[in-house]
């Protein structure tokens, strides 16, 4: 039962944080993700990384850590949540296979490249505003 409850809030929560065209990043989330990563640029950077490197299937996420209020980066196998680690995702991508491999085939790093043409930012800032209180 956990896996296919932790798979509807992954898939919904993906879905929330990807829309046609994507987003500009708003202001107030453009400043806390370069103060937690040097830039936004090296942020995405570490993101893609993380989501390369998550071995078989799974979710990479862009979460705060309640107990800091620090933007963190982790990843997820299977049907894994961040919030069976306490984590609060403000944004996740999608490395199960079934994500990419119609347009991708096997090569994840050009997929998580596209992944910042479609980002929602605005629901990632809607995210951000409500779990970094």
């Amino acid at each position: 039962m956990f896996n296919q409850a932790a798979q509807h809030f992954n898939h919904s929560f993906y879905w929330n944080c990807i829309c046609p065209g994507g987003k500009a990043i708003p202001k107030e989330l453009e400043s806390a993700i370069a103060k937690a990563f040097g830039s936004v640029e090296k942020f995405k950077e570490a993101f893609q990384a993380a989501g390369a490197n998550n071995f078989g299937s799974g979710w990479t996420w862009l979460c705060i850590d309640p107990k800091t209020n620090a933007l963190v980066i982790d990843n997820t196998s299977n049907a894994g949540c961040p919030l069976t680690a306490n984590l609060r995702p403000i944004l996740t991508v999608d490395v199960w296979e079934h994500a990419y491999y119609k347009d991708f085939e096997n090569r994840r790093p050009d997929y998580l490249n596209d992944f910042w043409k479609i980002v929602n930012w605005e629901y990632v800032a809607q995210q951000y505003a409500h779990v970094s209180k």
